[in-house]
Order: C-alpha cells, then sequence, then structure tokens
C-alpha cells in the first residue's frame, strides 16, 4: 500500500519533472477514493467546467484592463467624446481590475512583513506629501516632471500621441540652434511627433492613473509606491524570516531611495520594483513573470540590454524552481554553487565594465548615451573625476553592506551599467542625486535576497544601524538639495506666480521656465518654441534654463506687441496684445 501522495513504486515517470505544489484547503483525489463516474456525468462535468472557465472572474478582471485601452482608442480618433468623466470612470475601472488581480497576492505578502509593511506604507505618505509641498513651492522642473505630465495630457486629452511641446535649444552665445533630445518629441505645435532616445513605452501603464487624477501628485503616488515595495519583495524572496525583515529594512533605509523619490519624476525609479517583481515571479513559477520582464524591458532604451546580462541568474534561478525529486534540488544546488564560486567577484566586475563600456561605445555611435569624452581615449576618460565615480561605487554599495557582492551574477547588470558609468564624463550618471542610481540598486536588491544566507542575522543587524549613519550623513551633506518646500514663499517670484498663474486662460499658449512648466503642463499650449510667439510669456529669473531662454524673450518682444505685467530681479512676466 503506497502513501497518497506520492507517485508509484517503480513509476519514474514523476523524476525530473517539477512539483505540482496543491492549493491551499485542496484535497487530493484517486481513482479508488468515490464512485466511478459514468460518461453522462463525465461530459456534463466538463461543460459545466467550460462554462465556468468562460466566466471565471480572472477572464472579467482581463477584461477591465483592456477597456481602458479600448476607451481611449475609441476617443483618440473621436468615435466617442475625449471628456474628463468618460475616461475617470474607465481609468477606475482599470485600477480595480489590477487590484483584483493582485489582491491574493498583495495580502499574503503584507501578512507575512507587518513591519516592512508598515514602513513602506510610512515612506509613500511621507514622500509624497513632500513632493506635494515641493511642487507646489515651483520646486519640481519641466525636466523631469514636465515632460511626463504633458506627453501623458496631450494623449488622452489632446488627440496626439505623447507629444511634448517643447524644442530643447543651446545658446552658443551667438544664436539658438536646435538639440536632438526629446522624447517622442514635438519641436512645434503643430509638428508630428519623433522617435528619439528617450522613448519609454512603459508610460502607457501609467494612463489609466493619470486619466483617474491627471495630476503630478499622482505621479509622485506611483513613483513613492515603487521605490518602497522592493522592500517586500525582498522580504518574501529570502527564505530564512529572521534574516528576511533585516534585508528588507536595508531596502527600505537604502538612501538612494530617497534622493530618487524627491527628484521630481523619472521612469528609472520603476527599475527595482519590476526587476524583482520578475524574480518574485520566478520563484512562484507565475505566468506574470512574462509580463513583469515585459514591463521592466519597456523602461527605456538600456532595460532591455540590462535583461540580456541578467538572464544568467534567471537560468539557474528557473534550475532551482523546476526540479522534480528532492535529489535533483540537491544534484541542481550543487550545481549552482558551484558555478557561481567560479564566476568570481573580479571576473564578473571585469565583465561589468567591459560590457557597460560597450554598450556606451555602441549607444554613443547612434545617438542613444551621452558620449564620452573621446572615443579614442577610454583611458583618459577613465581617469577623469575618477576619485568621484569611485566614491559614487562605494556609496551605492556600503548601505547594503556590500553583501550582493557575494552574489555576482544576480549583481551583474549593475557591475556593466558602473563600467558605464566608468567610460563616461556625463555628470548624472555618477551622482547619487540623480536617478540613474536606480538602474544599478535593482540589480544589487536581487543580490542581497540571493546572498543573505551567506551572513548571520547579528550583521545584518549592525550593517542596519550602520546604513542609517550614512543615510543621516549623505542626507545632511545634500541639506542644499533637498530643500525647496517653503509655504508660504520666501521668494517674491513663486508668490507673485501664484496670483498670475490662475489668469492665464487655459487655451493660451504659454513659454514657461523649468520651474513654472509643471504647473502649465496639463494643457497643450504650454511650449518652448522660437517660430511660434507665445501668447504668455512666464519666466523665474532663477531657473537654469533661463539662459536658453532669455534670446527668445528679446526676440518675441522685438517682433510682437507684449504687455509686461511684471519685470523686476525674480520674475518676468508678458502678455501678448491681440
Amino acid at each position: 500500500m503506497r502513501v497518497r501522495g506520492t507517485p508509484p513504486q517503480g513509476d519514474g515517470r514523476a523524476e525530473g519533472r517539477s512539483a505540482v505544489i496543491a492549493a491551499p484547503g485542496a484535497r487530493a483525489t484517486h481513482p479508488e477514493d468515490g464512485p466511478k463516474e459514468t460518461d453522462s456525468t463525465a461530459k456534463g462535468s466538463t461543460l459545466r467546467s467550460a462554462v465556468v472557465s468562460l466566466t471565471h472572474w480572472n477572464l472579467f478582471k482581463y477584461v477591465l484592463l483592456a477597456q481602458f485601452y479600448l476607451v481611449l482608442a475609441l476617443a483618440y480618433f473621436y468615435v466617442i467624446p475625449d471628456s474628463y468623466p468618460i475616461l475617470a470612470f474607465s481609468g477606475l475601472l482599470f485600477v480595480w481590475g489590477l487590484v483584483q488581480l493582485a489582491y491574493r497576492g498583495l495580502v499574503g505578502v503584507i501578512r507575512q512583513s507587518r513591519t516592512v509593511s508598515v514602513g513602506v506604507a510610512a515612506f509613500i505618505v511621507g514622500i509624497t506629501c513632500w513632493m506635494y509641498l515641493k511642487n507646489i513651492s515651483f520646486s519640481t522642473h519641466l525636466w523631469d516632471l514636465g515632460w511626463v505630465m504633458q506627453p501623458l495630457y496631450t494623449t488622452l486629452y489632446g488627440h496626439q500621441f505623447f507629444q511634448l511641446h517643447v524644442s530643447p535649444l543651446a545658446y552658443n552665445g551667438e544664436g539658438v540652434s536646435p538639440v536632438s533630445a526629446g522624447w517622442l518629441e514635438c519641436c512645434s505645435p503643430s509638428s508630428l511627433p519623433l522617435l528619439t532616445r528617450l522613448f519609454s513605452p512603459f508610460l502607457l501603464l501609467l494612463l489609466p492613473f493619470y486619466a483617474i487624477l491627471p495630476s503630478a501628485t499622482t505621479l509622485f503616488v506611483l513613483q513613492s509606491a515603487a521605490l518602497a515595495l522592493p522592500a517586500l519583495l525582498v522580504f518574501n524572496l529570502v527564505a530564512d524570516r529572521s534574516k528576511a525583515m533585516w534585508a528588507s529594512l536595508l531596502c527600505l533605509g537604502y538612501a538612494p531611495l530617497y534622493y530618487v523619490a524627491i527628484f521630481d519624476f523619472h521612469t528609472e525609479a520603476f527599475l527595482p520594483f519590476f526587476i524583482l517583481l520578475t524574480v518574485y515571479f520566478l520563484e512562484k513559477n507565475e505566468k506574470w513573470f512574462y509580463v513583469s520582464a515585459a514591463l521592466f524591458m519597456s523602461m527605456n532604451q538600456a532595460a532591455p540590454y540590462l535583461f540580456l546580462l541578467f538572464l544568467p541568474f534567471i537560468y539557474f534561478r528557473r534550475l532551482s524552481v523546476h526540479v522534480g525529486t528532492q535529489e535533483g534540488k540537491l544534484t541542481l544546488r550543487a550545481e549552482y554553487e558551484l558555478r557561481r564560486r567560479r564566476f568570481v567577484i573580479v571576473p564578473a566586475l571585469l565583465a561589468g565594465i567591459l560590457a557597460g563600456s560597450a554598450y556606451l561605445v555602441a549607444g554613443s555611435a547612434i545617438g542613444t548615451t551621452p558620449p564620452i569624452a573621446s572615443l579614442s581615449a577610454p583611458v583618459s576618460t577613465l581617469l577623469t573625476n575618477l576619485s568621484t565615480k569611485v566614491d559614487y561605487a562605494l556609496l551605492l554599495g556600503a548601505p547594503l553592506l556590500f553583501v550582493p557582492l557575494l552574489e555576482p551574477v544576480a549583481i551583474l547588470p549593475g557591475l556593466a551599467w558602473l563600467g558605464n558609468v566608468f567610460f563616461t564624463n556625463y555628470f548624472a550618471y555618477s551622482s547619487l542625486w540623480f536617478q540613474y542610481s536606480m538602474i544599478v540598486a535593482g540589480f544589487l536588491f536581487v543580490g542581497l535576497a540571493a546572498a543573505v544566507k551567506h551572513v548571520d542575522t547579528k550583521f545584518l543587524k549592525v550593517g542596519f544601524v550602520l546604513s542609517l549613519c550614512i543615510f543621516a550623513g549623505s542626507w545632511a551633506h545634500g541639506s542644499g538639495y533637498i530643500a525647496g518646500t517653503e509655504v508660504p514663499y520666501s521668494n517674491p517670484a513663486y508668490a507673485q506666480l501664484v496670483q498670475v498663474l490662475p489668469r492665464i486662460p487655459q487655451n493660451a499658449t504659454v513659454m514657461a521656465s523649468d520651474s513654472v512648466f509643471p504647473a502649465l503642463a496639463n494643457r497643450l499650449g504650454t511650449y518652448f518654441d522660437p517660430n511660434f510667439p507665445p501668447d504668455w510669456i512666464v519666466i523665474v529669473k532663477s531657473d537654469n534654463n533661463v539662459f536658453i531662454q532669455q534670446p527668445f524673450v528679446d526676440y518675441f518682444l522685438s517682433t510682437n506687441n507684449y504687455t509686461i505685467l511684471y519685470n523686476d530681479s525674480s520674475l518676468f512676466v508678458a502678455v501678448l496684445n491681440s
């Protein structure tokens, strides 16, 4: 007599196959259990199963997701009105379907990690409130908040597919010339969009949320959630629960998360969440692995290249999931450990630097990445600001105690990006204050989840205290950058802007400087182009791009009839006379 739930003796077909785990509460059935079904009963059961499959709630949830894009397409082509009530209601249905799909998994994750869940909720609420104050304090920017807000708005309500009505321009002291640096860019309100180097199909996923509340606050909530949720995913990827909490707290206290969270809005901020979600679904052996991987690769032009370098880790991880017997598990784990130990840190680091450099050189040739100083002088490029680049790499790893280095295969894509950083002089790549640190952080989190088994819990506890010290020190060092939430306003320009902006009609065209653009991004007529004199000119003179816009202001004033409303040391406002 055999034990129920085990294969019959001599049946070798089960070996080498994936173990099928029954759902909780499910009862295994066998041929000898209960009365046998007749042919008619079996046919009826099959018919009922087919009907249930066709009307299953999951199918309806997928319909809820798809209906938004159908409604948007109909509105885009003028089949139905593109009114806010219609698109907002459709967006609510989309979000409801998404919540229903994720409910069980999300509730399970939260229940297992309540302490971390409280920290995640506090992060989301705190960062969202901070960014809301920063936005109404005119401390957000055209690059990179306004450039997301306006394309989302023009797609929803302007019948323009992700058009940004801004043409980046450079002023060389003698004149102005256009610079090709846009994203589905529109160089003037009447031109067609162009696919350029900052294309991010991932923004299609943000449209339903933005349709519900077309506001910068919506983007802040989504971004802060994407930055905080990796801590929960790390918790559920670590088998040892005593280590899992401390590993997730290391992620939640990771200093670069906060720097990116308070710097406008960037698609790179979503990279850690989706790469960890991909690994989570891989561990659970779920079909959503492919959806999450596709979303990760749609973030930006570098993401497919990073995912390609991540395939070795996914391959070995999948081997450990898709096994049949316990003997098979032990064999595959031993093989994985052997391969991992052979793939030592130094070769992985060198491979990463070479891969990153190859990507950079190829990207420079086709204009998809900032070029290195000279393709013929990589050594001099490497040595330029080398200490800053080394400090950057150290500060990325130190808050995690460099534990991810114990799993170099997992962090290979991050090492490749660091190779890119070392061979470029583009300062934003080697600064914790910019969004690009999240390209490395996602893979460091995966490496941390895989490597905590090599360290003890006490080490993680002490490390958490050290990471908090690193966080506090770097936060204090960057206090000047972090500042920018002031209500009431000490800057007189912002106090005057609060009075000026409500006076601008919704259908008016506006030339706005950097800090003003996000407040006017939800309209079709906010642009920056020398060929179309705007109805309004609103310039905060302390903005970074004023030196670019000033030649246009002078040109417009000399060739058109404008009434100047404000012109002091801080603010310039003019309106075109009809």
